[in-house]
């Protein structure tokens, strides 16, 4: 692709369509154990960009492998949240799978959170109600509130906390200008009281014509050699 080509996407799935319309648009991560570099990278890209998440165990796992757990903590770290969905449940009978199913919730209570919800699904039968209820339950305003409000409202507070200091410093800078316009004016004062001082105690002009003379005089002596 080069700047100015334009992508046209067309969803023929309705039900894919009508998520994208509520906001919600579901991407289908790598494995988090397939232990390739690229689908690493592409998982903590996920982990940045991401909302929420579906962590899907095999039903013939039995139960949330070690790795799923750290994968989890991550989520914690970045405020996230996710359900658990347990797949290829067409190879246990429902029994089976019931019991599992058990014993995945106990321990996605214990390790992740205690109002986690944990489906079964099977692509073998079509089986997908699990699935399409957890999707229909997210509210995109919610989850968009609760990813990034914190980080928004660190910013804004930002924002907030250096519009302080700049008024800070407009009104200290506005008090030191006041003070130093009033101490010019005093000086300015003071300068003219002198002068005036000085005035009053000066001799008057016809009786100091003649010392005015003399400095003249030794002003021009002094100065001869450039004057020559």
């Amino acid at each position: 692709m080069v700047p100015g080509d334009v992508v046209y996407v067309y969803i023929n799935n309705e039900f894919v369509r009508n998520m994208n319309e509520r906001g919600i648009v579901v991407v289908d991560m790598p494995g988090i154990d397939s232990g390739i570099e690229a689908h690493n990278n592409a998982i903590l890209n996920y982990l940045s960009e991401g909302s929420f998440f579906f962590l899907v165990t095999d039903v013939e796992q039995g139960t949330l492998r070690r790795s799923a757990i750290r994968f989890v903590d991550e989520l914690k770290k970045y405020d996230l949240q996710c359900n658990v969905l347990i797949s290829k449940c067409d190879k246990k009978t429902e029994n089976e799978t019931a019991k599992i199913k058990t014993e995945v919730e106990d321990h996605a209570k214990r390790a992740i959170r205690s109002d986690i919800e944990v489906g079964i699904t099977s692509a073998a039968e079509n089986r997908f109600d699990d699935v399409i209820r957890m999707l229909n339950e997210l509210d995109a305003e919610t989850i968009f509130s609760q990813r990034y409000s914190k980080a928004v409202i660190g910013f804004v507070s930002e924002i907030i906390s250096e519009m302080q200091l700049q008024i800070k410093l407009a009104l200290s800078d506005k008090k030191d200008f006041t003070a130093k316009i009033e101490a010019l004016k005093a000086e300015h004062d003071k300068a003219l009281n002198n002068l005036k001082e000085k005035g009053r105690n000066a001799q008057p002009l016809t009786n100091s014509s003649e010392d005015i003379l003399d400095d003249v005089r030794e002003a021009i002596m002094s100065k001869s050699t450039y004057l020559s």
